[in-house]
């Protein structure tokens, strides 16, 4: 009883250190994840995750906000919705209508919207 009693002391101890929060990585290296502090206390006394580097924490940002550009470019397509730059830029829209190099400018800034 008394080596239940001793983990879940040190488990509230490590946890009133930690913020609300905590990013770890599994010691064998995988995607960074959120935890709360008491689960990343017990996670930690065990020894199978390791709070995540600077590093690892952009990189997973990156990779999310790769997969969240392509979602959102997916759901429009999906939805019909189609994004059209609002180009306005002398030589590009004229009384005579478009240029060659007008149309190549339209056609990098809906190139642009979508990245």
């Amino acid at each position: 009883m008394r080596d239940i009693r001793r983990y879940w002391s040190d488990v509230r101890a490590l946890e009133a250190r930690l913020p609300q929060f905590v990013w770890l990585v599994d010691v064998d290296g995988s995607a960074p994840v959120e935890v709360t502090a008491r689960n990343a206390a017990q996670l930690l006394l065990a020894k199978s995750h390791r709070v995540a580097s600077e590093e690892e924490l952009s990189t997973q940002r990156a990779k999310e906000e790769v997969m969240r550009k392509e979602l959102q470019k997916d759901r429009r397509r999906r939805e019909g919705v189609a994004v059209v730059p609002n180009v306005t830029r002398a030589g590009v829209l004229g009384s005579g209508g478009l240029s060659h190099a007008g149309l190549e400018a339209i056609a990098e800034a809906a190139d642009a919207a979508e990245e």
